[in-house]
């Protein structure tokens, strides 16, 4: 079933069925070495940049792709990094693909990422502590410190089930809270899509109804709290 919530200035959603006892975020925060390869590089002592073709990154199990790379510093302490061309960064369970991404480094550990792309988009797998999330926008940006997830432009977000679209999807990954807000014209409305769970024979719903029939229970659509 779908609910259009129109002309909101912004949604806060409750998002139970995103909750879980663990927080995991969508890339790590590692402070293994760092290793770089590329087919070439270059110096541009003009801007100060160093130049890379076909780079590969990885740290621990952080992995970093693109058709180009270019950098103000080597040593990772505190840089700054442009990745354009097919842009791949993987760990064990989180993907992201984008057209370009810019990574922030600090202390030989990344803090920051925008990924931008028609759209961007992430995954996140289930594990034993979280469930499957992925995710679409014109730009991703991803906190490490804060541990906040923006998605913006024509975004969408997804547990496996459940879907949400607007202009802005703010996801705090350490409250498992989203806040999503429409755009100012009302052209890209908040959207929130749920779909029911089938349960298996001889299950049972919360009010205890029997399920020998194989019927299907709906789950509650999230109440949001609308801030105007």
């Amino acid at each position: 079933m779908g609910v259009s919530l129109r002309n909101l200035a912004a949604a806060i959603l409750a998002m139970s069925v995103l909750a879980a006892p663990e927080v995991r975020g969508i890339l790590p925060d590692s402070q293994e070495p760092i290793s770089l390869d590329a087919d070439s590089s270059e110096f541009d002592r003009e801007s100060n940049t160093l130049i890379f073709r076909n780079v590969h990154i990885t740290q621990g199990v952080l992995s970093i792709a693109a058709a180009t790379a270019s950098a103000d510093g080597l040593d990772f302490a505190d840089s700054s990094w442009q990745f354009d061309g097919n842009v791949r960064i993987d760990d064990e369970y989180s993907r992201i693909r984008a057209t370009r991404a810019v990574l922030r480094f600090r202390n030989h550990r990344m803090v920051h990422a925008s990924a931008s792309g028609q759209p961007a988009n992430f995954e996140r797998d289930a594990t034993e502590d979280t469930r499957a999330l992925s995710g679409g926008a014109r730009s991703i940006d991803y906190d490490l410190e804060a541990q906040t997830l923006t998605l913006s432009g024509e975004a969408q977000l997804i547990d496996g089930q459940n879907e949400i679209n607007g202009e802005t999807l703010l996801y705090q990954l350490a409250e498992e809270r989203l806040v999503a807000t429409s755009d100012e014209n009302g052209a890209q409305r908040v959207r929130v899509t749920v779909t029911p769970q089938t349960l298996g024979v001889g299950e049972t719903t919360k009010d205890g109804e029997d399920t020998n029939a194989g019927s299907v229970s709906e789950p509650a659509v999230p109440q949001p709290d609308i801030v105007r």
